[in-house]
């Protein structure tokens, strides 16, 4: 299938959901391996770019060397003992509808600032590896100052979302060691809640437990329908472009705001580019449809080997960052990885099947593995049952039940 083939065969499906989310009527359908091979006849890159960009200067300036509109001096004070690294130094106009990055610099004790003189009050300051945030309704200070984290980790596995609601949304990533990483969170439109703050995630490393390190924060008093940009803080900023990982992601919306949803399904990433090509595209096709940061569903075989982990979240980052993602097993997808990666709950990591909402819309999650039998003496039989017998499922207008 070529990409124009594969594009038309996309847009009807999503097309087709969003005819069938709107509906209004109770439907059940099951998706059982939906997609099973996708193929491109190029190798072709998809995404967004970055919130937070290249960072201006890479090593400390002068002052004197800022000749074009106000500079303002980043100091960077390092906890007692915190290893020697570059801290980043961003500043935000704050407009009447969003927050719009106007510079960013970097330096070991310190950098420069260049912020426009034509820009009128207010701005922010922050820096992903410090607490410190300042909102001025004035000029600028000519200096301010942060206090750093310690920054000991690096992220191994970029962020990745999952339990999508009106007002909260969970977020996984990954560290090489035990470390307190943080999310700064921004609401991208006026008015607030909850425009500009820290939410500090945990690991979920027990004590003893080799690294690397799963972390989770969920964030919560979000705003129905809205948009938001995350950067991690505490981490150490990618050595090729100096970025720290991030990440944009919407809410659910309200009644009555059209949304939709992705299937992918058996991309088994080898080192090869389906599952790239793939992720990016689908991606790509939920904001050319208006309706980006919609859930993405995957029906089982992600990877062929455990060896493919990594190489699954590094070339679906930008797109996992954005949606959240719901997984099934798949025969080839190991148990426990899966349960480490994808758990949903502290009760259900030991379960590889789950049940979640979105809008008017429920969604079940089965483990084909394991669902040989409807009898009673099945765990997952009868979690199913009482499943559909809760609240969730009767109140919903359509449900979906997704499988290997």
């Amino acid at each position: 299938m070529n990409a124009s083939r594969f594009y038309d065969f996309y847009h009807g499906l999503l097309l087709f959901f969003k005819c069938f989310l709107s509906s209004g009527s109770a439907m059940m359908f099951l998706c059982v391996c939906l997609i099973a091979s996708l193929l491109f006849s190029a190798a072709t890159g998809y995404g967004f770019e970055p919130s937070l960009s290249l960072a201006e200067t890479q090593e400390e300036v002068p002052v004197a060397q800022q000749t074009r509109g106000q500079a303002v001096m980043c100091r960077f004070i390092p906890v007692a003992g915190a290893p020697k690294h570059q801290s980043t130094c961003i500043a935000e106009h704050l407009t009447t509808t969003f927050y719009r990055r106007i510079a960013s610099c970097r330096g070991y004790s310190s950098c420069v600032l260049n912020v426009p003189l034509t820009l009128k009050p207010p701005f922010r300051l922050w820096s992903p590896d410090s607490p410190n945030q300042a909102t001025f309704s004035s000029v600028l200070p000519p200096t301010y100052t942060f206090k750093v984290f310690r920054r000991a980790a690096q992220a191994t596995k970029d962020p990745w979302l999952s339990r999508a609601t009106q007002t909260s949304m969970f977020v996984r990533w990954e560290t090489d060691v035990r470390a307190s990483s943080w999310l700064r969170v921004v609401n991208k439109q006026f008015p607030s809640p909850n425009m500009s703050r820290w939410i500090q995630g945990s690991s979920s490393c027990s004590a003893g437990a080799a690294p690397p390190c799963i972390h989770t924060a969920t964030v919560t008093g979000l705003a129905r329908g809205r948009s938001y940009d995350f950067v991690l803080g505490d981490v150490l900023p990618d050595a090729a472009t100096g970025n720290h990982p991030v990440g944009s992601f919407s809410t659910v919306p309200a009644a009555g705001i059209e949304y939709s949803f992705a299937v992918l399904g058996d991309v088994q990433g080898q080192g090869g580019v389906a599952w790239k090509d793939v992720v990016g595209f689908t991606g790509s096709l939920q904001g050319i449809t208006g309706r980006s940061g919609g859930p993405i569903l995957h029906t089982g075989d992600m990877t062929a080997s455990v060896s493919h982990w990594n190489g699954f979240f590094s070339d679906g980052a930008v797109t996992l960052s954005r949606h959240p993602f719901y997984p099934a097993l798949g025969n080839n997808d190991d148990p426990d990885r899966f349960k480490k990666y994808f758990g949903f709950t502290a009760a259900a990591n030991l379960r590889t099947y789950y049940s979640t909402d979105y809008r008017n819309t429920h969604f079940i999650v089965l483990d084909s593995n394991s669902l040989n039998s409807c009898a009673t003496t099945n765990a997952q039989a009868n979690w199913l049952r009482q499943d559909l017998d809760g609240a969730s499922a009767r109140a919903a207008e359509n449900i979906v039940i997704v499988a290997h």
